[in-house]
């Protein structure tokens, strides 16, 4: 049996957006984190909007986050000015 040679491991928003709503489904999240993390893989968990999203994230220890609540998408002129500043 052959494995991809992964190193990081995305988690889809909706996940996040359903552990917010349960403790169920926040044990299940910490199943797949914990599980990721016991294989020596990061985490990306996507798709953070809210700041409650972002403390879950924080909460649960992930390596990466991505999302809307930092920056929404925008040009690449506007990208290039704002991290020459």
């Amino acid at each position: 049996m052959t494995f991809v040679n992964a190193s990081v491991v995305k988690i889809d928003k909706s996940l996040v957006k359903e552990s917010i709503k349960s403790e169920q489904n926040k044990k299940f999240l910490e199943g797949i984190m914990s599980a990721c993390k016991n294989f020596g893989l990061l985490i990306c968990v996507e798709g953070v909007e809210r700041e409650e999203e972002l403390a879950l994230v924080r909460e649960l220890r992930c390596d990466y986050v991505q999302g809307f609540y930092f920056f929404k998408p925008m040009k690449i002129d506007n990208f290039l000015k704002r991290i020459s500043q």
